[in-house]
């Protein structure tokens, strides 16, 4: 909110402690930055600022320069950016079904009775977020799911995005309830003592239910951008390398920025999917590429 305070071309922050670390200057009292471009112009004294900015300014005759003043005891960081992310599944997933919070299986139980209690009968519930740690043998099973939510179609991620935890319907949709192979490239269904899955996909396996998954609409998709926009910046991270981008991403990306309600820097990594031929892929990206310049 600092950038669009003011039509003045400067930025002067004041009172508070900055943290440089620079070994040569390891906190200074003042910092000026450019509206304009975002950067920072001088670090320093308050009167060494004040100089930087009668050099640097357009106007010699006026001021261009706001003033911000922080309380006593305030402090100024360097921010983050975050090397490896993926935000755009981390945002739907706070928006949807989240167990990232819950602590063992009776929170997750709660928390999953409670998304289900909000949605009508014929939805999925679709979240993620769980531990392994929560089952017997590191295994969710689908009684656990079938129990608190019937016959509804479930499908949620665990919590670092490589496995999957679904419901008997979710199976049953995929046509994967009997004990014959199952065609998955790169991935397992976990099985009982009858060759039967127990509601447990691993890897590639999870595509075969999360292709039945409808698609977030573009409402979802952009509340969700803007909730990680927000809770990102909580956190001091300005900037995130998204470690996979799928291609119709790219053009959330740039909607939510011309909207103003997505203020990250993104560099993306374009996901190639290892269903297409290499020169679909190739157009597919460069598809992509061209929405997001």
């Amino acid at each position: 909110h600092f950038f669009g305070s003011s039509h003045l071309n400067m930025l002067l922050f004041v009172g508070a402690a900055v943290r440089t670390l620079d070994p040569a200057l390891p906190v200074a009292r003042c910092m000026l930055v450019s509206k304009t471009t975002g950067s920072i112009i001088h670090v320093g004294t308050e009167a060494s600022c004040r100089a930087a900015a009668t050099e640097t300014s357009t106007s010699p005759e006026r001021s261009d320069v706001a003033v911000h003043s922080f309380p006593a005891g305030a402090c100024l960081l360097p921010a983050f950016r975050d090397s490896h992310l993926h935000p755009m599944s981390g945002a739907l997933q706070r928006i949807q079904c989240d167990l990232s919070n819950c602590q063992d299986m009776d929170d997750a139980r709660r928390v999953i009775a409670d998304c289900h209690s909000k949605l009508k009968p014929e939805q999925w519930l679709v979240g993620g977020g769980w531990s392994s740690h929560w089952f017997p043998d590191h295994t969710p099973t689908a009684q656990v799911l079938d129990e608190i939510c019937g016959a509804r179609p479930v499908f949620l991620s665990d919590d670092n995005g490589h496995e999957a935890w679904v419901s008997t319907r979710a199976m049953e949709l995929a046509g994967l309830m009997g004990k014959e192979p199952i065609s998955c490239k790169g991935g397992a269904l976990t099985r009982d003592a009858a060759g039967l899955p127990v509601g447990h996909l691993l890897e590639g396996a999870r595509r075969l239910v999360r292709s039945l998954v409808p698609a977030p609409t573009e409402e979802d998709v952009q509340a969700a951008a803007a909730d990680f926009a927000r809770f990102a910046l909580s956190h001091g991270i300005v900037s995130v390398h998204d470690a996979m981008v799928r291609p119709p991403y790219v053009g959330t990306y740039v909607r939510a920025q011309a909207r103003g309600s997505f203020p990250l820097s993104v560099v993306a990594a374009l996901r190639w999917d290892e269903t297409l031929s290499v020169g679909d892929n190739m157009a597919a990206l460069e598809t992509a590429r061209a929405k997001g310049s």
